[in-house]
């Protein structure tokens, strides 16, 4: 394994003053994890792409994606591209039976829905754009703001069933990339750096911090970290040091109270970084030889292996689909009631031929999990996945059947009732099992505004206000005094 790889994409900078290494330590986290994407411009891209892996894993750690509002108005301009657009949330890679095994199991019609979409924007292009972009809640501000004819709301209610549905599978579809990418090691990583934990990025960071610290202090018996990588000490050899100094026209003596003043930002800086991409551990994710390989995204979402989290998202998928009418109702505490009764339901049986194709597609051509199927031939065509999950079935199982038992039984957050709503703003970063389970609640708006605490954390009640009661002195009775409190002889 040449570590060299990744270090090398570090860029030390030259300027050592205190503002300039943290600027320096900032530009390479924008870089590295986040490609030096703002998160509209991710949103824009990832509605689009093909591969969903080659986008920055900083942005895919959240799956919260709504298309901003210019890219729903080029969309309202170029009916094909529309149509294009529907057939990618059914699956990203451009597997044409994929995407018609998905949309048969969904009961979407892509056709159907664009002519509808069509329908909608010439009527109103904001309901059109709010709708296609899956922003359903500012829909839903939209109509408070006028009625609509009854034919009107038919047409707009049935475009945002299937559309929050659409989204909710596009979302299944990035938590499976996020976990390809992990599991593979992703661009701060060589791709041949198996096995691969995303701490190697933190590890590397903060190595560069405490070999600084060890040039720089002058603690000779506080010797670099065994098992650092050679890479380390070119960065802070001598040589390096006094190039570097002589770039900044500065002595030693002159940047070693910089550098030591910098290194607790720093430190914080790489904390940050660490929280956000999680501490990983080892997990298997199956048996023979993947299972020798630690995977990245399990430590993220607390154990749970790639497969088992698309399982999951896959059987709340059905039960959103059974509800998609009710979630999308003129009336907002149908809506909330619906979405409470979403969120608290038993995931179906374990042989669900939806969740089962859901699952299966996702896998092959978003996972790229061999293990369940090849979606892809190495010249780059498609595979038939028919007759690949059709194996699965001779047994009388179904393709991925181990996943959903487990994700039914072992998973740790069994009480999805105690799942809380999604935050609207990204700053409010999602928490358990909200890291891997699709988020109509985040879509319709039925978010929360804030994280709670231990003060706001509202109690459960009984949904009416109790009459006042009497309240009375208890007074035991006896043989010297019979009769109950309040009863007049």
């Amino acid at each position: 394994m040449k570590v060299d790889d990744f270090f090398s994409q570090i860029h030390p900078g030259s300027d050592f003053s205190h503002d300039g290494l943290a600027q320096t330590v900032q530009e390479n986290i924008s870089r590295i994890l986040f490609g030096n994407l703002s998160r509209r411009d991710f949103e824009a891209r990832a509605l689009f792409e093909e591969n969903l892996t080659e986008l920055p894993i900083g942005h895919l750690m959240d799956h919260r994606v709504q298309m901003p509002k210019e890219v729903a108005l080029e969309l309202a301009r170029d009916e094909s591209s529309l149509g294009a657009f529907l057939e990618r949330l059914l699956c990203a890679r451009p597997h044409s039976e994929g995407r018609e095994m998905v949309a048969q199991a969904l009961g979407i019609n892509s056709a159907e829905l664009r002519q509808d979409l069509i329908k909608l924007r010439d009527v109103d292009l904001n309901l059109f754009s709010s709708v296609v972009s899956g922003c359903l809640g500012q829909s839903f501000d939209e109509i408070t703001k006028r009625p609509l004819p009854a034919d009107l709301w038919k047409l707009m209610q049935s475009c945002m069933a299937d559309m929050l549905i659409l989204y909710c599978m596009f979302e299944i579809q990035l938590i499976a990339a996020r976990a390809a990418k992990l599991n593979r090691g992703g661009p701060w990583l060589p791709t041949h750096h198996s096995p691969v934990v995303v701490s190697d990025f933190v590890e590397g960071m903060s190595a560069i911090t405490q070999a600084a610290q060890y040039r720089f202090s002058g603690l000779d018996k506080s010797p670099l970290p065994k098992g650092r990588p050679p890479i380390i000490a070119s960065l802070m050899n001598e040589k390096f040091a006094k190039d570097r100094l002589i770039l900044t026209g500065r002595t030693e003596a002159e940047v070693a109270p910089d550098i030591l003043d910098l290194l607790p930002s720093l430190q914080a800086k790489f904390d940050m970084a660490e929280k956000m991409l999680g501490n990983p551990k080892l997990a298997s994710d199956g048996q023979g030889e993947t299972s020798q390989r630690e995977h990245a995204s399990t430590a993220i979402e607390g154990g749970v292996r790639a497969g088992v989290q698309l399982a999951f998202a896959a059987l709340r998928l059905v039960n959103l689909l059974e509800r998609k009418e009710a979630l999308t109702d003129l009336s907002l505490a149908q809506r909330r009631l619906a979405f409470r009764s979403w969120r608290k339901v038993k995931l179906p049986p374990k042989t669900n031929p939806i969740a089962e194709v859901v699952l299966f597609v996702t896998r092959c051509a978003i996972l790229m999990d061999v293990q369940a199927g090849q979606a892809f031939n190495s010249d780059g065509k498609q595979t038939l996945l028919e007759p690949q999950m059709a194996n699965f079935r001779k047994g009388g199982s179904v393709a991925g059947e181990d996943l959903f038992k487990t994700a039914k039984e072992d998973i740790p957050y069994k009480e999805t009732d105690a799942r809380p709503m999604a935050y609207q703003k990204l700053e409010h970063e999602l928490r358990g099992i909200q890291r891997f389970d699709i988020l109509p609640d985040y879509r319709l708006g039925l978010t929360a505004l804030s994280p709670p605490t231990r003060r706001s954390t509202p109690q459960r009640t009984r949904g009416y206000e109790p009459r006042n009661r009497t309240k009375y002195k208890r007074i035991p009775r006896s043989r010297s005094n019979p009769v109950k409190p309040g009863y007049r002889r």
